[in-house]
């Protein structure tokens, strides 16, 4: 079976993509995680963070993650701030992971695929989909932050993907709920595609 050596496994705030990390993982293929890439980075670029976000978002010598997202996710302007200092070098580790391993299958996790550019490095990237009021009372389940803090974290992350890129090759699949559908979903698709899993 011919498969695609490096997916990328995107969607929007909890449309659920990580529940079909299995089924990559099921056929042999190593998981990048841009979350725990993204965490390390944090933790290097922890100086400049303070200096730019002040010294309330270390808590016991960490960048405490939920204090920082309070503030990002509430202005563009900080997003923004922040994705500049932390994408160069997590952009940096993928490209040096892929590289380093050139015979490995890769499935790139990463809500952020597009906008970290990562897409052009995937033969194939998986789009998980799901209607933002489902991602919301994930979100409020999941996370516990509470309607007021959730809400701007559905819709920070909003993205179309008819304006993402045009030369990426992506397969959808729709998470309205029910695992074992979106999987059916996916693995009908993939057997379209590379034949049989």
């Amino acid at each position: 079976m011919n498969l695609p050596r490096v997916v990328g496994l995107a969607g929007p705030y909890c449309a659920g993509k990580n529940s079909l990390l299995p089924f990559f993982t099921g056929m042999g293929y190593e998981v990048l995680d841009l979350d725990k890439i993204g965490h390390r980075v944090l933790e290097m670029e922890k100086d400049q963070l303070v200096r730019s976000f002040g010294p309330a978002i270390v808590q016991e010598n960490h960048v405490d993650r939920r204090k920082l997202g309070e503030l990002v996710f509430r202005s563009r302007r900080l997003l923004r701030k922040l994705e500049i200092l932390v994408h160069p070098q997590m952009r940096t580790e993928v490209i040096q992971s892929l590289s380093s391993h050139p015979t490995v299958n890769y499935v790139l996790n990463a809500a952020i695929l597009f906008r970290l550019g990562l897409d052009k490095l995937c033969d194939l990237v998986v789009w998980v989909d799901s209607p933002w009021w489902l991602r919301l009372i994930r979100g409020l389940k999941r996370d516990g932050l509470g309607l007021a803090r959730t809400l701007p974290r559905v819709f920070a992350q909003k993205q179309n993907l008819k304006a993402l890129r045009a030369d990426s090759d992506i397969l959808t699949v729709t998470n309205r709920g029910g695992l074992e559908h979106t999987l059916q979903e996916l693995r009908e698709e993939w057997e379209k595609r590379y034949g049989a899993k």
